[in-house]
């Protein structure tokens, strides 16, 4: 089985961007259980097709970005053509980027099923943005040409239909490679508890709502607790963020020490009591999952599509606005007794639901369903 996983950029698997990380990763694991599976990236500033070796186990095949009054002339959509015979599914992963409307279209005339992972680009707190009023016009038949659109999860597959998309889904969670902890998940012991968020800083992060919530507690209650706001900035919120945390009188709660990579991520996974999203809307982020991985009980919003894992019992749920954000993190507070159990139900849920191991088979079934169709 040939597949082909289209996408931008040269795919970084340590850098902040989720897709480039999920991508790498699955074309790694692809080539693990037998599937003949490439990268084939449009990539800025390259001028004709190269390879590069992003590392020993991953090579990227760079192509220049696709010009619109070039089309099909473009080196990308050539290969495609030559080359269709031996391609059984391409797999697109670059929401709202004008680039795959021409490839999806080379995909059609070359006779080659295609499929489209959504990345939550689609999801309820997109639905107001430029792109979800303007790009349905282009989006949308691009997506239900495809043989299926793929949800990263149950909550996810809604918001596609609710989006227009009728053309087939299926559903496969996010995956990481199993960290390796370097001593045991223990209750700070400094009297201190420290609340972990790793991600970018962008307004669907909703951490002005978690600064405002935060303000809203008991004084007693959230006197122990710092919040390590990890992540790289966006469109200047970091200032903002500072800024409100200080007028509400909370920036003893609250680190922002920008973006954190390699070793030292690992070292605030190992030293957090908790994990907290607050998102306006998720999809489970890579970072909450990671955080399951190292057995970090957590706090999450209803929106960051949890919702099915609660029977779980490792996080405390609640609504994205502050006075319930708020509620469930004091709700938490309130277990720290049982922290240590929730971290072992933590580290159980991320070995059934979320390893490259189990998922891979889950992919490598669908696309056989979707190639036999």
């Amino acid at each position: 089985m040939r597949v082909v996983l289209v996408t931008h950029g040269k795919v970084n698997p340590q850098g902040h961007n989720g897709i480039s990380r999920v991508v790498y990763h699955l074309n790694k694991y692809e080539k693990q259980i037998g599937i003949q599976s490439e990268i084939w990236s449009v990539v800025d500033g390259v001028k004709k097709e190269e390879l590069f070796e992003r590392s020993s186990e991953v090579t990227v095949d760079c192509f220049p970005r696709i010009k619109m009054l070039r089309g099909k002339r473009n080196e990308i959509c050539k290969k495609l053509l030559r080359e269709k015979d031996s391609i059984d599914l391409v797999h697109f992963h670059m929401p709202w980027m004008m680039d795959k409307l021409t490839i999806a279209k080379t995909c059609d005339a070359a006779g080659i099923p295609y499929i489209v992972t959504g990345h939550s680009a689609y999801s309820g707190s997109q639905k107001q943005s430029w792109k979800m009023k303007l790009g349905k016009n282009y989006e949308l038949p691009f997506l239900n040409r495809a043989k299926a659109v793929h949800a990263i999860t149950r909550e996810e597959s809604t918001e596609f239909k609710k989006f227009g998309i009728k053309t087939d889904l299926f559903v496969v969670p996010n995956s990481i490679e199993d960290i390796c902890r370097t001593k045991p998940y223990r209750v700070s012991e400094d009297g201190k508890i420290r609340i972990l968020f790793m991600g970018e800083l962008r307004a669907q992060k909703n951490i002005d709502g978690l600064i405002r919530g935060v303000a809203m507690m008991d004084p007693e209650v959230r006197k122990p607790l710092i919040f390590q706001i990890i992540g790289p900035d966006s469109r200047g919120n970091m200032e903002k963020l500072k800024a409100l945390a200080k007028e509400l009188q909370v920036e003893e709660q609250f680190e922002f020490p920008g973006g954190v990579f390699g070793e030292d991520r690992a070292q605030y996974f190992e030293n957090a009591d908790l994990y907290i999203t607050p998102s306006l809307s998720e999809v489970v982020s890579l970072s909450a999952i990671e955080a399951m991985a190292y057995g970090i009980p957590q706090i999450a919003t209803r929106q960051a599509d949890f919702s099915y894992l609660y029977r779980e019992d490792f996080f405390a749920m609640c609504e994205n606005y502050p006075q319930d954000i708020a509620r469930a993190i004091t709700e938490m507070i309130g277990r720290k007794e049982e922290f240590e159990q929730l971290s072992k139900n933590a580290r159980t849920a991320y070995e059934k639901y979320f390893t490259w191991d189990v998922n891979v088979k889950k992919f490598e079934k669908e696309y056989q369903r979707i190639i036999e169709k």
